[in-house]
């Protein structure tokens, strides 16, 4: 046979080997950008806090879901996913059926539209997500979370550009809108990163990742977020705990955290960006000076990596190298924890005064004070009190709880000092309080799964670094309202979705085109419907809220009355449509919608002091009577 016939012969077979390429490269990147799409955008909205976003991410994942169902002749699940799915499934429906007993409704339909978020968007993502596939899912969560702190940084580093954040009096929070959620979302990035950098198979990504490392890390840092940091070394460590290959990700670790730690370093000695109260000249001098250090450590970061990448290929350390230097960091650990134990007088000792700092009240930052204190403090900042008082809530609704979204009132109730809260600043203790012992025992099946697939998976070169994501989640959720926040949320779950994925293999279920069909009837279509429906209502509403602020009451009144009829459940409409009606002197439909807006959320003490302010006499009397009663605690409501 000629060789211009075996040519002929093999050309077939190289033109299929490229277009299989071709296609795996087309996947990964759609996966990328769609979890990319998945967060950033919710990001960029104040984190998706507010009811206006929910809407507009949920319809989207639920399209997705039920493409995928239409064009996927069968898709593999794992077990695990199954249950993940169903767990969240089941936890939606839990929050809904609390509408039952809750003692807040309208807040618990927002809950429910929260929930529906997540569901539509896990949903989506197991259908459309193959193994294969998981480096590009963490390479585009890692681009999502290291754009997002860009323009974080670049908020505080440029003020006179992008103008300085009052609200968060110093600390980071833009554009998520909460200087903590920012902190554990830059947390969970920098960990991706640093395994993208660590364990990339495309070398320029992994020097771009070491880049992007130092600037989620610089971001966190100017959060000056304690829980978001403790999170971060969480993550680390179990990483670490996971990883069969620990020495070489803990030496990649190593290579990237001094440029890091460098880019730090100067930002903490930048007086006028971690002061209060500093002139907004000395504050953009100092911002620029921080931001040509962290280009400089990124660009050294990114020089590091491609540094050990040619080292690595290069030189393959025998096993007695490999010994001796995971003793070493063993033992420099060792040291250090012994030496921080000895400063403070033994293990006793230490354990003693980090209590008595966590019980204790916060240091108070004042003008002319650094916020680089605050990192160092334990203060507990009035959380036992919000775990107190959900503890007490939950005993008294041990089963059921008392509703989703049903803790602000209880904590206005109730309260025995003046913090103006709505969350019990804990996931865990609060899902206790508003959805009992069931929908607790839901939420921690559902976030232990992805755990267990850790265990299955870490032998694959990005399951540590996805586990260590997941993990950082987790514990910061201990401490604060994460779950509020849909962009954070979904990336953590998205985290612990990849390690399921990971743990697919050919003897796992798969979903048929009929049950795809009724999965499709059952759950996408009502969650499309809802959410769709739940959406116009909340535009409405928004419309309304922005209206009043610029006093057009004629418009506000009209876009009030249509958002009630979106929203039949909310008390917030009818709220709207009365200072509407107040502003231009019709005070007897200003009560009448007042009225209204009480018989929908009794228990909400705003509700009824407004409904004093337009009331008269003995009707003044018994709203104002009812707004201390639902809220002793607070100081401004008249006595008459």
């Amino acid at each position: 046979m000629s060789e211009i016939e075996l040519a002929g012969m093999r050309r077939p077979r190289v033109a299929a080997l490229v277009s299989t390429l071709d296609a795996a490269a087309l996947t990964g990147l759609l996966t990328a950008l769609g979890a990319a799409a998945m967060v950033a955008p919710l990001a960029a909205a104040d984190g998706g806090y507010f009811s206006t976003a929910w809407g507009w991410a949920a319809v989207p994942f639920a399209w997705a879901a039920g493409l995928a169902l239409v064009l996927r002749r069968r898709i593999l699940l794992h077990p695990l996913e199954i249950g993940f799915l169903g767990a969240i499934g089941l936890l939606t429906a839990w929050v809904g059926l609390s509408l039952l007993w809750s003692r807040d409704y309208p807040q618990t339909v927002l809950e429910l539209e929260r929930t529906l978020v997540y569901l539509s968007g896990l949903v989506a993502a197991a259908l459309v997500l193959r193994s294969r596939a998981i480096p590009w899912l963490v390479a585009g969560l890692g681009t999502a979370v290291a754009s997002v702190c860009l323009y974080s940084l670049a908020t505080r580093l440029f003020p006179s550009v992008t103008g300085p954040e009052a609200v968060a009096v110093n600390r980071l929070q833009s554009p998520i809108g909460y200087w903590n959620a920012l902190g554990i979302f830059a947390a969970i990035g920098a960990l991706l990163l640093a395994g993208v950098a660590a364990r990339g198979k495309w070398l320029p990504g992994r020097a771009l990742a070491g880049a992007a490392t130092v600037i989620c890390v610089t971001t966190l840092y100017f959060t000056f977020s304690r829980g978001a940091w403790l999170a971060l070394f969480a993550g680390i460590v179990v990483a670490l705990a996971v990883d069969p290959r620990r020495a070489q990700l803990s030496a990649s670790l190593l290579v990237v955290a001094p440029f890091s730690a460098g880019a730090v370093a100067i930002a903490s000695r930048s007086t006028a960006l971690v002061e209060l109260n500093r002139p907004l000249s000395q504050t953009a001098a100092d911002g620029h000076r921080v931001a040509l250090a962290v280009v400089l450590f990124a660009a050294g970061a990114a020089g590091a990596v491609l540094a050990q990448h040619y080292l690595e290929v290069r030189w393959q350390p025998e096993r007695a190298v490999r010994v001796a230097y995971g003793t070493a960091v063993v033992l420099v650990l060792a040291v250090a924890a012994g030496v921080a134990i000895a400063h403070y007088g033994g293990p006793a000792s230490a354990a003693r005064r980090a209590w008595h700092s966590f019980r204790g009240a916060p240091s108070p930052v004042g003008a002319g004070q650094s916020l680089n204190s605050r990192l160092f403090s334990f203060s507990n900042n009035g959380r036992i009190d919000l775990w107190t008082a959900a503890w007490n809530d939950a005993a008294a609704h041990p089963l059921l709880g008392s509703g989703a979204g049903s803790f602000e009132q209880y904590w206005y109730a109730h309260r025995t000092e003046t913090q103006t809260v709505r969350d019990a600043h804990s996931l865990y203790m609060e899902t206790f309080a508003e959805l009992g012992i069931v929908g607790l025992v839901v939420l921690v099946g559902l976030l232990a799964l992805p755990l267990v697939a850790l265990v299955r998976v870490r032998r694959y070169r990005l399951a540590p670094v996805l586990g260590a994501g997941y993990a950082a989640f987790l514990v910061h959720a201990v401490v604060d309202w994460d779950w509020e926040v849909p962009a954070v949320v979904l990336l953590a779950l998205l985290s612990g979705l990849g390690l399921l994925v990971l743990a697919r293999d050919r003897r796992s279920p798969k979903v048929g085109p009929v049950p795809a069909a009724a999965l499709c009837l059952l759950v996408l279509v009502p969650v499309t419907g809802f959410s769709l429906y739940a959406l116009i209502g909340n535009r409405r509403l928004a419309d309304a809220a922005g209206s009043l602020g610029r006093g057009n009451w004629r418009q506000a009144a009209a876009q009030a009355r249509d958002a009630a009829g979106w929203m039949p459940w909310s008390a917030a409409p009818w709220h709207a449509l009365a200072a509407a009606d107040a502003a231009v002197g019709r005070r007897k439909q200003a009560v009448s919608d007042m009225h209204h807006a009480v018989e929908l959320s009794p228990g909400d003490w705003t509700l009824w002091y407004d409904l004093g302010n337009v009331s008269t006499g003995a009707a003044r009397r018994h709203a104002y009577a009812r707004a201390r009663a639902l809220n002793p605690q607070e100081k401004g409501i008249p006595q008459a």
